[in-house]
């Protein structure tokens, strides 16, 4: 389950419904938190108001969680790991297919949106055991970040001065 502890004293409190919480991430507001249920195979909501979580909607397959983020607009992005990214608009159940995997793909993992809103940073895990960081911009992949063989390269973040943060690991470990 999933624990709330403000930075300035040591009392935490559980989130009322987090049980089986994988992988939280705050919307954009930070009025919200988001998890996969690995028990019910759903994509839940908790609100900070200390209402139990809802399920907001059926995730397409149990298990393959690869993190999400939400946008401005309270659309929620989210990966199901070897199947692709998903997008679920704020006034929908029913996730769509924002990125499926192609030819060559084996996982997708931790999207980020773009600040135009639109355009989302992704890893993607090849099926030739290559990884790569990748933009979606206007319904076109482009690779931003070519990883050498035996390196990882994930978790992209944008910076708003025009960074891109991310974790490279290299087979040793490093």
């Amino acid at each position: 389950s999933l624990w709330l502890r403000p930075l300035d004293n040591t009392d935490a409190t559980p989130v009322p419904g987090s049980n089986g919480a994988v992988l939280p991430f705050w919307s954009s507001d930070s009025d919200s938190i988001a998890f996969f249920n690995s028990r019910s195979g759903s994509l839940q909501v908790a609100d900070m108001s200390g209402d139990p979580a809802r399920i907001r909607c059926n995730l397409p397959a149990k298990g393959g969680y690869g993190g999400g983020c939400w946008t401005a607009d309270g659309t929620i992005l989210f990966s199901q790991g070897p199947l692709g990214l998903y997008s679920l608009a704020a006034d929908s159940d029913e996730p769509e297919p924002l990125v499926l995997a192609a030819e060559g793909d084996a996982g997708f993992y931790a999207p980020h949106v773009m600040p135009d809103g639109a355009s989302v940073l992704f890893s993607v895990w090849k099926k030739d055991g290559l990884w790569q960081i990748e933009m979606l911009s206007d319904g076109k992949r482009t690779i931003v970040i070519d990883a050498s063989p035996g390196e990882i390269v994930t978790g992209p973040v944008y910076s708003p001065t025009g960074h891109i943060l991310y974790n490279r690991v290299h087979g040793n470990g490093e």
